[in-house]
């Protein structure tokens, strides 16, 4: 009896390397993994009984594959999963299979019934199974990949709709009430200059009704006096109420004014607080895309040249389990029909169960920042914000400067309010 010697052995999912070895001699050798750590490699004897032979550890390093998640603040994650051995080594090795499958059918080599269908049983129930199920696995993983980029947008739109709902909101109502405050420090410093002037107009009115008498006689200097008293008498108690008047005015303005002054450095920093949350955003939700994206065209890339060799080895399978009818094709494994060989040969395999369709990268969410473009520390923020009281404002504290924007809700320190 002529022998041969087959060997089969495919990497079809992240922890399962299958092997077969056939010899036409005494016995085969059937070479299995689990799922598992160990390799299970077990005898069969022509009357097909089987009999474990040892074991031994099978693990290796090969390619990889990029599991990736998204955290609620935006940050891409990957994982990397090992394969236990290299995709182009398995593609070869099965080719060989298939050549060597042809060579014995050509050369009439003559195989066991029992051995054959247990080629064939574990072609078409387990290897077969299982390199549609890595397949499903990269169309799983690219879903996986996809949903990360459309996360990043979720939580860049997420969280600036709740900077729109919270910070803006805040900062808004913060410069809402100091345009209030100073609408009434107009009124009140006008209020201020009219007392004021009321006094200034009615001192800048005195005059002195006589003048010093020279000599200094009594006679001269008593009727002096009695006409200085008799115009100057009267005018104590009005100037003393116009005094009185201009320095509460002018109290009550100060102190509205520094009040005024507080509140505009409360809008100036939740201002420069809203900026800086915008801009981290924004920073993050684009670190975010570009990293999900990168892994993801990286993984397509990968997988294109994966999808080919799945072809060429879900082909090959094909063919042997077409081979292995060729012996049982009239249940005598000494036979073999030559029209059955022909056609495995011209059979034409649909490898479509192997394509894979990649679905369009969602386009990355709009970060606006048009409404912090003008803050505190350009030229244009007081003429946009103080326009209509810009006489009465202070200096304008202005954003820390931001070089590089962090990831993450950060904030800068809030200036010190001068009073």
């Amino acid at each position: 009896m002529a022998a041969f010697a087959l060997a089969l052995s495919l990497l079809l999912s992240n922890h399962a390397v299958w092997s077969v070895a056939v010899e036409a001699q005494s016995s085969a050798t059937l070479i299995r993994t689990t799922k598992g750590d160990d390799m299970q490699v077990e005898s069969v004897d022509s009357d097909g009984t089987v009999s474990p032979i040892k074991r031994h550890d099978v693990h290796g390093e090969g390619a990889e594959m990029i599991a990736m998640t998204v955290s609620a603040s935006g940050e891409a994650n990957e994982e990397t999963l090992s394969r236990d051995e290299d995709t182009e080594e398995l593609s070869t090795r099965v080719q060989d299979i298939v050549e060597e499958v042809e060579e014995m059918i050509r050369t009439g080599s003559k195989a066991l019934p029992e051995k054959i269908k247990i080629i064939k049983k574990i072609v078409q129930e387990e290897l077969i199974p299982d390199l549609k199920a890595t397949r499903q696995g990269a169309v799983k993983q690219i879903g996986i990949n996809i949903a990360a980029v459309k996360q990043c947008n979720d939580n860049s739109v997420t969280t600036q709709q709740k900077i729109s709902e919270t910070t803006e909101v805040s900062c808004r109502r913060d410069g809402t009430l100091h345009v209030a405050c100073r609408e009434e420090e107009k009124i009140k410093n006008s209020t201020k200059s009219d007392r004021c002037k009321e006094l200034d107009d009615f001192l800048n009115g005195v005059k002195v009704p006589a003048e010093m008498p020279a000599p200094r006689k009594r006679d001269q200097m008593v009727k002096y006096v009695q006409t200085m008293s008799e115009y100057f008498c009267p005018t104590g108690p009005t100037v003393t109420r116009l005094d009185d008047a201009c320095k509460a005015a002018t109290k009550e303005h100060g102190e509205h004014k520094a009040s005024c002054d507080r509140s505009q450095y409360t809008f100036e920093a939740g201002f420069c607080t809203w900026r800086t949350e915008i801009l981290d955003t924004c920073s993050a939700s684009s670190q975010c895309y570009k990293s999900t994206v990168a892994v993801h065209n990286e993984y397509v890339k990968k997988t294109k040249t994966l999808v080919a060799r799945w072809k060429n080895e879900y082909t090959a399978l094909n063919k042997i389990v077409c081979y292995t009818d060729v012996w049982l094709s009239d249940g005598n494994a000494k036979t073999v029909s030559a029209d059955q060989l022909s056609k495995c040969k011209s059979t034409t395999i649909d490898t479509s169960p192997m394509d894979i369709e990649y679905p369009p990268i969602p386009a990355q969410a709009k970060c606006d920042t048009a409404k912090i473009d003008t803050y505190p520390g350009t030229t244009a923020f007081p003429k946009v914000e103080y326009a209509k009281f810009i006489a009465y404002t202070k200096e304008v504290i202005p954003c820390l400067k931001i070089i590089n924007p962090t990831v993450g809700p950060l904030r800068p320190p809030s200036p010190v309010l001068r009073r």
